[in-house]
Parts: C-alpha cells; structure tokens; sequence
C-alpha cells in the first residue's frame, strides 16, 4: 500500500515547539504586537524590558519571561542582546503558566533553550524531540516565578515623579514636595498611583521603584506614541511550512 505524502500543513501540525534566535548589537525595541502560540523570551547576553498593558518584566541573561498566546507585548533592548525564543503550541500542557510572568532559566533549561534553537523545530512524531518537549514541560513545574514586575503609571506627572525616586533613591523628601516639581498635588499623585498601578504611593511603589536595577532604564507604560532613536521593524514575509510567520527583521535608525 502506497503511503500517504505528508503536506507541509501535516508536518506543521505536528510541530510542538518552534523557536527563534538573533544577534542584535545596538539598542533597539520591537514595538507591540503579539503571537498566535505560547512565547518563552529569553536572551542569553544582555537584558531586556518586556511591556505589556499590565506591567512590566525585566529579562536579565537568568531570567526569561513568559507571554501567553494573544497577549500585545513590545520588547526594549538598551543594549546589545543575544535573543533566543521559544514558541510553545496552545494547548501543549495544563501546567503552562496562564498569565505573564518571569521565571528563573536554570542551567539546564538554558541549555534545552539553546539545543532547540539548534534544531529549529520540534516534531512530537521524532523520538529525540519528543523528549526534548517532555523536559521542557518538566522544567516548568519546577521554575520559580521571580518578583521583577513593576507596574508603571501612564500619566507624566506621576511617570516624573517614579524617575526622581529612581534617580535619588536615598532622598526622604516628601511627596508634597515632589508632587509641586510636576505641578501636581500630593492627593493627585496618590490617586494616579493607586488608579494605574493598584499600589500605593509610599508603601507599594516607592520601595519596587528604588530597587529596580540600576542599569536598566524604568519601565513605561506601552503607548503608540512612543519611538526610541533606534527600533525593530517587521515585513511579514510569505508563511512556509514549519515556521512561525517567517519575518525579515532590520534595525532602523530614526534621524
């Protein structure tokens, strides 16, 4: 009996994980979009910002942060990265997280990050990749999740004011006094704080604020209007068998 050809849309149909590597050299954003599967983001070298609506997730080289199917999502480099992502099918496994989240990479889960990137895809009918996906999926049970969101206002009074704190972070000063510098009252700055982060001023946010790295610049909440001086754009590209949307990445300088 002559078998049956697998079609490109067969062989796609048994891909549980894909995954997706680039060296970037210069600071640089991929502005708010989102994936129809699972995304595990992760750098190898370098950090970066990963913003959505609800917050913010810092991905230093041992973390990576995990962005459920559907959810917009922009990712901020301030320098340069080495960026190697996974890509989970919907539906894979119930132990998924379901919301945002960062999660400590162990040694081991980086390097079952970096083998299947070497791979590129992998099939659940081979044997090998089989149980590459079977330890991925383990290694979620045992990750702990990491305290490195930080929800940020959106308007500029309050946005101001987190920079002072940020930028001093052993100034005592009152928030009377910091809220005359934006022009606000301190009742204002209180409500926006408690409005568009569910934290307190004094005791929810400031502390988050003042133990933020310092070498990575804070969070903003995502807007269309913001442009940093160097990003990522994308030109979607023909779909082919086996990818996740094949896409042409650049940097571009704005001048």
């Amino acid at each position: 009996m002559r078998q049956k050809l697998l079609t490109g849309s067969d062989l796609e149909d048994l891909l549980d994980i894909r995954s997706y590597a680039v060296e970037l050299s210069i600071a640089h954003k991929i502005h708010k979009h989102s994936h129809d599967w699972h995304q595990l983001i992760y750098a190898s070298r370098g950090v970066m910002t990963v913003n959505t609506s609800s917050g913010s997730w810092v991905v230093p080289s041992r973390r990576a942060v995990w962005v459920p199917a559907g959810i917009e999502h922009e990712v901020e480099m301030s320098a340069s990265v080495s960026v190697r992502t996974l890509y989970l099918r919907p539906g894979l496994s119930e132990v998924l997280p379901k919301n945002c989240c960062v999660v400590n990479v162990s040694p081991l889960l980086r390097e079952l990050i970096l083998r299947t990137v070497e791979i590129g895809m992998l099939n659940r009918n081979v044997a090998s990749h089989k149980h590459l996906i079977d330890v991925i999926l383990d290694q979620f049970l045992a990750l702990p999740t990491v305290p490195l969101n930080l929800p940020m206002p959106a308007d500029i009074r309050a946005v101001r004011i987190a920079e002072i704190v940020r930028e001093n972070p052993g100034d005592a000063k009152s928030l009377d006094h910091l809220a005359k510098r934006t022009g606000a009252s301190k009742r204002t700055i209180e409500r926006l704080f408690q409005t568009e982060t569910e934290m307190s001023f004094g005791k929810g946010a400031t502390p988050q604020i003042r133990a933020y790295p310092g070498n990575i610049p804070l969070p903003r909440k995502v807007t269309d209007g913001h442009r940093p001086s160097a990003h990522l754009t994308a030109k979607p590209q023909p779909r082919l068998p086996g990818q996740i949307g094949n896409t042409n990445l650049k940097i571009c300088q704005n001048t």
